[in-house]
């Protein structure tokens, strides 16, 4: 019997071939503040609801609502836009990958900022498409007249923007992506906010008003439910149609629907965890900027980036203590870097005082 795997080594798609698969963090941990994760768990309220639905009979046993219709006309409601106007999926990343699987055929290209979130790559290189990364400056800021020339020299299928940008926290003024918008008509642009909520300005409303524009949200930041893997995106109608025809039938499970449907409920609960983050953010923001040998960027995330001397080596100690943060060592561009996701009052004083120590 051949069990060497070399059918499968040999048979792959050539895209396929040159990937490096994304590797989560699995190590031990004390804290975890490494991926822009809530520090805040499901209310009580929520966990009974579900509980009760759950022991009532949840029909686990159908297949869930192929168009999620309670949370789509949810969701128009908060966004101001209509049902027709939204599409669910598992996370965010699937909306990404729908995008590029509805609109990129081989070899066409695809416009993203880098550094940027990693799967605008990863699912341009899946589907055999070429990515093209546009470099922030100096400051991980967008270079509007850059970023636009990029677009027309390469005419990209779609262009990715990441408002605010992570890993970096950055954002691109609105009217700065209303200029995009007008200028590079023959493009979908996709403005990824995953972070809106701590962000507090979009380009969501614009939707009906430019036919190349849709907006991706997701409910794994501030809505604290990265384990259930709900995103969706908000796009002019033409645009969620041909989405609706790459999309998978029964893509968000049952579950996800129940429990994203019971988050929107608790819209006071919501704030309160958003206003807590903003507050947590300066103060770790500014006892960040107090430190020698440290360089800070502002952000308008959930998380910040920051940047050491090369001979200040954080990783060992920081793990000795059982913390996680993002590293970004031997990068091109974020090398000495480190992404610090904003935690609750005692994660981020913890955090501090190791840092601390170590300088």
């Amino acid at each position: 019997m051949n069990n060497s795997g070399h059918i499968a080594k040999q048979l792959q798609r050539d895209a396929i071939r040159q990937i490096v698969p994304y590797k989560a963090n699995k190590q031990n941990y004390k804290i975890k503040l490494d991926a822009n994760e809530s520090p805040f768990s499901l209310s009580e309220g929520v966990r009974k609801k579900v509980s009760e639905y759950l022991l009532s009979d949840g029909k686990l046993n159908l297949y869930p609502d192929s168009d999620s219709d309670i949370l789509r006309k949810k969701l128009a409601i908060k966004s101001n836009a209509n049902p027709e106007n939204i599409l669910v999926g598992a996370g965010s990343d699937q909306i990404i990958e729908l995008i590029i699987k509805a609109f990129v055929d081989k070899g066409e290209r695809v416009v993203m900022p880098i550094p940027s979130f990693s799967m605008y790559k990863l699912d341009t290189l899946v589907y055999g498409g070429q990515p093209v990364e546009v470099s922030l400056d100096k400051e991980y800021r967008y270079d509007l007249d850059f970023f636009i020339s990029s677009i027309k020299k390469y005419s990209p299928k779609v262009a990715f923007i990441c408002n605010p940008n992570n890993p970096t926290g950055t954002v691109i003024e609105r009217k700065d992506l209303i200029t995009i918008l007008q200028e590079c008509k023959d493009t979908i642009i996709a403005v990824d906010e995953a972070y809106y909520e701590y962000f507090g300005e979009t380009i969501a409303d614009k939707v009906n008003d430019f036919d190349n524009l849709v907006v991706l949200r997701t409910f794994s930041k501030a809505y604290g439910l990265a384990g259930l893997r709900i995103g969706y995106c908000i796009g002019h109608k033409s645009i969620i149609e041909v989405l609706n025809k790459a999309k998978p039938p029964y893509n968000l499970s049952s579950l996800a629907q129940i429990v994203a449907s019971l988050i929107l409920d608790e819209e006071q609960a919501n704030k309160e965890k958003i206003k807590n983050i903003l507050e947590q953010r300066e103060y770790l923001y500014n006892e960040l900027k107090k430190l020698k040998g440290i360089k800070v960027f502002e952000s308008k995330a959930n998380f910040i980036l920051f940047k050491t001397d090369k001979e200040i080596e954080l990783d060992g100690f920081l793990q000795h203590k059982g913390i996680l943060v993002r590293s970004f060592k031997g990068s091109a561009l974020l090398d000495n870097c480190y992404r610090v996701t904003v935690g609750t009052k005692d994660q981020n004083q913890e955090f501090l005082q190791v840092i601390k120590d170590i300088i």
